[in-house]
């Protein structure tokens, strides 16, 4: 059977990323009306979707993919001063460092990654880094996310369409954990140095609202499909990867999906591969609970399930 994950355009968002709008023009657009129930079905199905015609400049985002290549590109001992410790969201996660299993190999990656109020006291990050620093395609990512809750709640909380935006202050990150995470999978020239069994990134769904993943060509992302195959999520230029997450599964009582993920080694395994996730969660001072009352799912604080992923993967 052939499975394609949803490509959808939202070029119609357009109008709405750059200027104050009110919510009636919002909720009374038949466009927007149209794209809300396209990505329901497409999130109910799929739990990933790729959106084209989005509100993210393509200069800024290829930026930022050539500053995270200036970066993961310096000697180890020198990234190794940036270390991400686990009662922060900032830093450097070195190769070899997390696993999803415990009978799993450690995952053939590492990352750098920050949040909105990331200000560099390192004179090498402000110079190397002129994307984190002035913080352009961050800005971007949260101008979208908005645009895409607004979209989320037409849907499941029609009433209150800003109901999601208010449950993610995206820009402080005193009370909200959204983070950038840039990644870095180096190339395999020595298959020997592979263990059986080991992935660039193991098996997992994703802890917070939505994730917005944006990949270079190499390739290597794959999804469990409805039929329950793992596939392919192969790179289609100018798009964004969007997959619901563990919240938004409870508030919708399942209804959208949160799927498992992974990226495997490519049979090229010279080739090193890149991403820019950008992972939002809710803030961390609310409960999520099913909107609709469901018991198939118990309400939570996303700070607490939060941690607790953490402590089984770092």
């Amino acid at each position: 059977m052939n499975e394609n994950i949803p490509l959808v355009d939202v070029s119609c968002l357009l109008k709405y990323s750059k200027c104050q709008f009110k919510n009636d023009d919002f909720i009374g657009d038949k466009e927007i009306q149209s794209l809300a129930k396209i990505l329901f079905d497409s999130f109910s199905k799929w739990g990933f979707v790729y959106l084209t015609g989005h509100t993210i400049d393509q200069e800024e985002i290829d930026q930022t993919f050539k500053d995270a290549k200036t970066f993961f590109e310096l000697e180890n001992h020198i990234k190794e001063q940036f270390l991400r410790t686990n009662d922060q969201n900032f830093g450097y996660v070195p190769y070899k460092f997390e696993t999803f299993e415990k009978d799993r190999p450690f995952d053939l990656k590492e990352c750098f990654q920050f949040q909105s109020n990331f200000s560099p006291n390192s004179e090498l990050l402000r110079n190397l880094c002129s994307s984190f620093v002035q913080s352009k395609f961050y800005k971007s990512c949260e101008q979208f996310t908005y645009l895409l809750l607004k979209l989320f709640a037409l849907f499941l909380i029609p009433d209150d369409v800003d109901f999601f935006v208010s449950k993610h202050h995206l820009s402080d990150a005193t009370r909200n954990p959204t983070t950038l995470r840039l990644l870095y999978y180096p190339s395999l020239p020595d298959h020997s140095c592979i263990a059986s069994n080991q992935l660039r990134c193991g098996e997992h769904s994703d802890y917070g609202t939505i994730t917005l993943l944006f990949q270079d060509n190499a390739g290597g992302l794959q999804v469990v499909s409805p039929s329950g195959n793992y596939i392919d999520v192969t790179p289609i230029p100018g798009s964004v990867v969007v997959n619901s997450a563990d919240m938004i599964e409870i508030w919708s009582s399942g209804k959208l999906k949160s799927t498992r993920h992974r990226v495997v080694i490519p049979n090229c395994h010279e080739k090193a591969r890149q991403s820019l996730a950008f992972f939002v969660h809710p803030d961390d001072d609310i409960r999520v609970f099913p909107l609709d009352g469901s018991k198939d799912f118990t309400s939570i604080n996303p700070k607490e399930y939060l941690i607790k992923k953490f402590s089984e993967t770092y």
